[in-house]
C-alpha cells in the first residue's frame, strides 16, 4: 500500500502537467493583395502634354529663337528634355508637370523672341523697300510695290495689336515682295540698256531666255514667291550675259581702227618724228588692250576709240614733218643743182670746164 502512494502521486502530478500545457498558435491568415494604385496621368494626358511642348519647341526653332533669345530657349529646351526623359520612362507623374513647366516656358520663349524678330523684318523690309525705290520698281514693278505695302500695313496692324507671332510673317512677306519689285526693275533695266545698245544681236539665245525667266517669275510669284525670285535672279544672269557679250563684241570692232592707225603712224615713223603724241597713243593703247584681256570690254572699247585717235593725230603729225622734210630736201636738192649749174657756166666762161 505504501508503494502504490508515489505511483498514484506520479500519476497526479503527470495528468496536472498535461492539463496545462499551452495550446498549438492557429495559422496566420494569408495577406489580402491590394489593387495598384490608380494613376492622376492618363497615358492621353501625357501624350497631348509632349506634343504640345514639341510643336512649341518646332516653332521656336524654326524661328532661330536659339539665336534671338538664346538664354530662354536654352532653359525651355533643357526641361523639355527632362520631361521627354521622363515620358520616355513611362514616368507621367513625373513627365506631366515638366512638360506643363516646358509649354509655359516655350510660350514665353515665342513671345519674347516674336517680338524682337518682328522689329527685326519690319527693319528689314523698309530697308529692301529703299531699294527697289532706287531701282525704279514704282514705275517699273507697280504691281509687286503694291503687294508689299499692303503686306507692310498688315503687319504694322499685327504689331500694334500685340499679336507678333503674325506680324513678323507679315513683314517678312512684304520684304520679300519688295524683293521682287527690286529684282524685276533691276532685270528691265538691264534688259531696256540691252536694247538702247542693240546688243541683243550678240547673244539673241540668252536674250530670248532671259525674256522667259523675266515672264516666269510673274506667273510664280503668288504661289510660289521663292521660286520666282529664283527666276527674276536667272533673268538678270542671263541679261548681263548679253550685255557682256555685246561690249565684248564693241570692244573688238573698235580695237581693229586702232591696230590700223597704229601700224600707218610706225609706217610713217611718228615713233621717231612725233615721239611723245606716238608714246601717248601707244600707253592709251596698251590700257585698252589691258581692259579687253581683263574682260572689261565697256571701259576697253572707248579706249581703243581714243588710242586711234591719238595715232591718227600721231600720223598727221608725222606726215607734217615728213612733207616738210621732204620739201626741204627738194629745196636742197634744187640749189645744188642750180649752184651746180652756175658753176658749170662759169667753167664754159673760164674756159676750165672739164671735157
Amino acid at each position: 500500500m505504501k508503494r502504490l502512494i508515489p505511483i498514484l502521486a506520479i500519476g497526479v502530478l503527470l495528468a496536472a502537467g498535461c492539463a496545462t500545457k499551452p495550446p498549438a498558435p492557429e495559422p496566420e491568415p494569408e495577406p489580402v493583395p491590394q489593387p495598384a494604385p490608380v494613376p492622376t496621368v492618363s497615358q492621353s494626358e501625357a501624350d497631348g502634354l509632349l506634343a504640345e511642348a514639341s510643336a512649341l519647341r518646332k516653332k521656336a526653332f524654326d524661328l532661330k529663337l536659339f539665336e534671338v533669345v538664346a538664354d530662354d530657349y536654352k532653359a525651355a529646351d533643357a526641361k523639355y528634355v527632362e520631361g521627354k526623359t521622363a515620358y520616355d520612362a513611362k514616368d507621367n507623374e513625373k513627365a506631366a508637370p515638366i512638360l506643363k513647366d516646358t509649354i509655359a516656358a516655350f510660350k514665353d520663349v515665342l513671345a519674347k523672341g516674336a517680338g524682337i524678330l518682328a522689329a527685326e523684318n519690319r527693319k528689314r523690309a523698309e530697308e529692301m523697300k529703299a531699294l527697289a525705290v532706287e531701282a525704279g520698281a514704282p514705275e517699273m514693278a507697280a504691281e509687286r510695290m503694291t503687294q508689299g505695302d499692303e503686306a507692310y500695313a498688315s503687319g504694322a496692324s499685327l504689331s500694334e495689336a500685340k499679336k507678333d507671332e503674325e506680324a513678323l510673317v507679315a513683314f517678312e512677306k512684304a520684304r520679300q515682295t519688295y524683293e521682287a519689285a527690286y529684282k524685276k526693275a533691276r532685270a528691265l533695266a538691264i534688259r531696256s540698256s540691252i536694247e538702247d545698245q542693240d546688243f541683243a544681236q550678240y547673244d539673241a539665245g540668252n536674250f530670248k531666255l532671259a525674256d522667259e525667266k523675266l515672264a516666269e517669275s510673274d506667273a510664280l510669284f503668288a504661289s510660289n514667291p521663292e521660286a520666282a525670285l529664283d527666276a527674276l535672279d536667272e533673268a538678270t544672269l542671263r541679261y548681263n550675259l548679253v550685255v557682256q557679250k555685246g561690249w565684248q563684241t564693241y570692244a573688238a570692232e573698235r580695237k581693229a581702227p586702232a591696230d590700223d592707225a597704229k601700224r600707218r603712224s610706225e609706217e610713217i615713223k611718228a615713233p621717231v618724228a612725233v615721239k611723245e603724241k606716238y608714246a601717248e597713243a601707244l600707253a592709251v593703247y596698251n590700257n585698252a588692250s589691258s581692259l579687253l584681256a581683263g574682260g572689261n570690254y565697256q571701259e576697253a572699247g572707248p579706249e581703243f576709240e581714243r588710242a586711234a585717235a591719238l595715232f591718227e593725230e600721231a600720223y598727221a603729225e608725222a606726215e607734217v614733218k615728213r612733207e616738210a622734210a621732204l620739201a626741204a630736201l627738194a629745196e636742197a636738192e634744187a640749189r645744188t643743182q642750180e649752184s651746180e649749174s652756175k658753176a658749170l657756166a662759169g667753167d664754159e666762161v673760164l674756159g676750165t670746164a672739164v671735157e
